[in-house]
């Protein structure tokens, strides 16, 4: 993972899944992000977590969602805000429920946390997190 810090766009990964978001003009492409998420073969179910290859698009799908809400991070790139305002999508409950199940499980991702911890950065992590849950529950 190529970051630079604990923001949820301080990676390659969450960059270029907003340069691959340019290519749709509905909510397909995040939720299709979300779902592979919580697919069978992609979460470890003895500790319900989001493998690590997936989380920082995990986690870029899920500021969308709290953008379009109106909830947008302090590190939103301008390229998601001129996405929304191209095309207005509309988030439903199923689309809500569906992100805030996968920040959760995203916060219990051990592997991403000793990454994090590893680096002395684990608590700004955790906080950026955490405050997008609470931007999500809105």
């Amino acid at each position: 993972m190529g970051a630079w810090g604990p923001g949820s766009f301080q990676n390659d990964d969450a960059l270029d899944w907003v340069d691959s978001l340019a290519e749709y003009d509905d909510l397909s492409f995040i939720t299709s992000t979300l779902e592979r998420a919580i697919d069978e073969d992609l979460v470890t179910y003895h500790h319900n977590y989001v493998e690590t290859e997936n989380l920082d698009n995990v986690i870029a799908a899920a500021e969308v969602v709290a953008a379009i809400k109106g909830h947008p991070g302090a590190d939103i790139p301008e390229e998601v805000n001129e996405w929304i305002q191209m095309y207005h999508p509309v988030v439903d409950e199923n689309i809500m429920e569906l992100t805030r199940l996968v920040v959760a499980r995203a916060l219990e991702t051990q592997e991403l946390g000793n990454l994090w911890a590893d680096l002395s950065k684990y608590e700004a992590w955790r906080s950026v997190i955490e405050n997008l849950q609470l931007r999500l529950q809105n």
